[in-house]
Formats: C-alpha cells, sequence, structure tokens
C-alpha cells in the first residue's frame, strides 16, 4: 500500500471539514437563496444569484439585495404572473456590470415558464437530463 493510499482518508476528512466551514458564508452569494425555504423561491433565487455572481464581492452581495428587493417576498409567484412588460418594469433602472434590466427581465420571464410548465426548476431539470 502506498503513503498516498494509506493517508488518502486524512486528506478526505480535512476536505470534508474545510467544506462544511461556513465562516465565508456571509461574503457568498449563495446566501441570499437560504433565505428562502426550499422550493420555488429558493430555485429562483439561486438562478438569479448565480447569474449575477462576477465582479467584486461587495458588488455582487449590492446587485442580488437590488434584484432581490424588486422581486418581492414571493420570486416564483412573481415570476409566474409578470407579464413581459410587468417584467420590464420591475427590473427597469438595474445595472451591474454588463448586465441590464431588461436581461434580468427576460431571465425572470424564462424562469416564470419554466415554473408553468414544470412546477419547479428543479422538475424542469430532472427532465431535461
Amino acid at each position: 500500500m502506498s503513503t498516498w493510499d494509506r493517508d488518502l482518508p486524512h486528506h478526505l476528512n480535512q476536505l470534508l471539514r474545510a467544506g462544511n466551514d461556513t465562516s465565508d458564508l456571509e461574503q457568498d452569494p449563495i446566501r441570499f437563496p437560504h433565505r428562502w425555504p426550499q422550493g420555488p423561491d429558493r430555485e429562483v433565487v439561486a438562478v438569479i444569484s448565480a447569474l449575477l455572481s462576477y465582479g467584486r464581492v461587495a458588488s455582487i452581495g449590492n446587485a442580488i439585495t437590488s434584484v432581490l428587493l424588486r422581486m418581492g417576498p414571493t420570486p416564483s409567484q412573481a415570476a409566474l404572473r409578470d407579464s413581459e412588460s410587468a417584467a420590464v418594469a420591475r427590473f427597469d433602472g438595474f445595472v451591474h456590470r454588463v448586465t441590464r434590466g431588461i436581461d434580468v427581465a427576460r431571465v425572470w420571464l424564462g424562469l416564470g415558464s419554466i415554473l408553468r410548465r414544470y412546477g419547479t426548476i428543479g422538475s424542469a431539470m430532472a427532465e431535461w437530463t
């Protein structure tokens, strides 16, 4: 048995412990979806958060916070209800680096369409694989 084989469990346990460290969570964009319970609202927030997660950390947090305020307390329900003009108005004036409100509105409308057809984004992903 090689040294690597003998040390592998030790190294894997170190990785597991490091992965469970939540001290950096307050700076990570994943903190935003975790504010909602499991379900369509969390999924919508997760997709939008992921798409805006580029650039400086502070800028990312500000951008996601701005979009969340525009989404309202139940993002999935709002995405289901919004017409094209309502979505464009909802995100009008939003800017994060190269992403504009119209870009977010298009994703928002797409998420609403997915939710109407599949019920959840997770269900859509499961069917698409």
